[in-house]
């Protein structure tokens, strides 16, 4: 695995002195990937549904590299009164002038090239920021943006959005291949994923040490609903890239009180309820075509985001739903 920087751990403990954002219902919305149309698809599920915010946890810029789109993405979420975001790593090192890496931390079974390309976007986007007074504005929120929030459910339940794992903002112990459960060995083949499970015990020991219900992160970009006997595990996938294989829609976590069922125009892939609480799995739907094209403009073939990610805007993952 690659090292992630110092800066990026810390205690889940410390969750417990975190700012909490009150609420009944919650969009969580990570892996923007910087996607323009995915992102007015995810403001138009807050603003139609009323008393609902949305968080962004992390990912959100990536592919922007245009400067129109640095400032446009962070802008939408920034002067908007019911959307909240926290850092991932994407944001962490683009807003450092001398960074050199993505900051990713991907693990030994992630194809080589994977991380070099991942190493390059980022330095495009980097550049795209500090390359402008009217870019480098948005630079001061994106580096006083929180790592984690904690989402206050009326007293009733207390969610930890997080982007990576509860002891770093890059960890991938909360993935879909390292859960402790049996439903994903095939996922985990399928990644040439031989790591072990994170242990169940050490899954308890954040959940007390955090004093929350659940832990919604979105760094891998796999999404799951885990619901463990200590609390509910999820990963809201990627809001801006298709997530399941011929499924070409993003996917974001409406987590709400167990009475407030999601809307009937959502479109819900997958549910749980535990702990007074009920998570939803929903699709963002875009416009597909608009995206790719924009995505274009920025990536032409043989760039590196396109090597890594064009495949997966025009035909979505080699994934499906059930694993």
């Amino acid at each position: 695995m690659s090292v992630c920087p110092l800066r990026y751990a810390y205690s889940p403990k410390a969750l417990r002195q975190a700012n909490v954002i009150p609420t009944s219902v919650a969009y969580i919305m990570g892996g923007l990937y910087g996607n323009p149309v995915a992102m007015e698809a995810c403001v138009e599920m807050v603003e139609r549904e009323e008393g609902s915010v949305g968080v962004f946890n992390g990912d959100f810029n990536f592919l922007n590299v245009k400067e129109v789109l640095v400032r446009g993405v962070n802008n939408r979420i920034k002067n908007h009164a019911r959307l909240y975001a926290t850092a991932g790593n994407v944001e962490m090192e683009m807003t450092d002038e001398h960074g050199e890496g993505c900051g990713c931390g991907y693990p030994a079974y992630t194809s080589k090239e994977v991380p070099t390309r991942s190493d390059e976007i980022v330095a495009n986007l980097r550049r795209s920021l500090h390359s402008t007074n009217e870019s480098l504005s948005v630079k001061p929120w994106l580096t006083g943006l929180d790592l984690y929030k904690i989402l206050d459910f009326e007293g009733v339940s207390r969610v930890a959005t997080i982007h990576g794992d509860p002891t770093n903002l890059s960890g991938w112990s909360f993935s879909v291949e390292k859960m402790p459960v049996e439903t994903n060995n095939d996922i985990r083949a399928a990644l040439n994923c031989t790591d072990p499970k994170t242990p169940l015990k050490d899954i308890e020991r954040w959940f007390t040490d955090a004093n929350v219900s659940s832990f919604v992160c979105s760094h891998t970009c796999l999404p799951h609903i885990t619901a463990l006997p200590c609390g509910v595990v999820a990963n809201n996938g990627s809001a801006g890239l298709p997530n399941f294989k011929a499924n070409l829609s993003g996917t974001v976590l409406r987590v709400s009180l167990q009475n407030r069922a999601p809307p009937g125009h959502l479109s819900v892939l997958a549910s749980r309820v535990q702990n007074d609480l009920r998570y939803d799995m929903v699709e963002v739907r875009f416009d597909h075509t608009e995206w790719n094209r924009i995505f274009l403009e920025m990536w032409p073939e043989g760039s590196p985001a396109h090597l890594s990610y064009h495949n997966r805007i025009v035909n979505g993952p080699n994934f499906l739903l059930e694993q």
